[in-house]
């Protein structure tokens, strides 16, 4: 980024497992807000019970504070985990009831800022992250990646980890959007020096990362994507 144009860029991410958001406008901070009711933020079927944990880096229960959890463009793009602008959100998925059931996150970004905002999925896992799908919600365009965890999850037992957290690219800038009266919004470094790809985003507005989970019984399935194409066509939004 340009020298003078080093301002934080402060959204306001929310992760969810809801399929129904309420976008409001706050302005300021970017933090994740959680819903913790997993009674009504998941999908099962077949008498099975999920819920989606979110945890800080060291283990603790994730803690929504805006004011420290401001996302930066990191600096250290090589191994963006260890930079100080990364945002540690660590989500996996527990079994709570009393059957095995196969699991599947979806993990959606808005797709104005899809090539913006990275998702950081932990490494050497079950989980396998499937082709990208495309969904609206609430009437933004969102890029869906669907993680399906292979391995049937034992009653009492846990996915391992799917997400270490998030972060935003070292190229992104904000520069005066000519066409939009001097509105502040994203942009990035065009091929072409000083030029600006505009997002049709303000930076005062909300930017919503959602993640859905499913869940099936395990019996009588070959495989984690029979149960759960069976069980789920579609993605939670589609």
């Amino acid at each position: 980024m340009r020298k003078g144009n080093h301002r934080k860029l402060q959204i306001v991410v929310v992760m969810m497992i809801a399929a129904v958001l309420a976008l409001t406008t706050i302005g300021g901070s970017l933090a994740y807000f959680t819903d913790t009711d997993s009674a009504t933020n998941t999908f099962t079927v077949g008498s099975v019970e999920i819920n989606q944990v979110e945890q800080e880096a060291d283990g603790t229960d994730y803690v929504n504070d805006p004011e420290e959890k401001v996302y930066m463009p990191i600096v250290n793009a090589q191994y963006p985990t260890q930079d100080e602008n990364f945002i540690d959100k660590v989500v996996f998925v527990e079994n709570v009831g009393e059957n095995s059931a196969y699991i599947r996150t979806f993990i959606a970004v808005p797709a104005a800022l899809d090539d913006i905002i990275k998702l950081s999925f932990a490494a050497d896992t079950d989980w396998r992250i499937n082709t990208a799908q495309t969904a609206t919600i609430d009437g933004v365009d969102y890029v869906v990646y669907p993680c399906t965890y292979i391995t049937p999850v034992a009653a009492g037992d846990a996915t391992a980890t799917l997400l270490l957290g998030t972060y935003m690219l070292p190229t992104v800038d904000i520069k005066p959007n000519p066409d939009a009266q001097d509105a502040k919004q994203f942009c990035t470094p065009s091929a072409t020096a000083g030029e600006y790809t505009f997002y049709d985003w303000d930076v005062e507005g909300e930017i919503n990362i959602v993640v859905a989970s499913q869940a099936v019984q395990s019996q009588g399935f070959a495989d984690a994507y029979t149960a759960l194409n069976t069980a789920f066509p579609n993605n939670p939004w589609a």
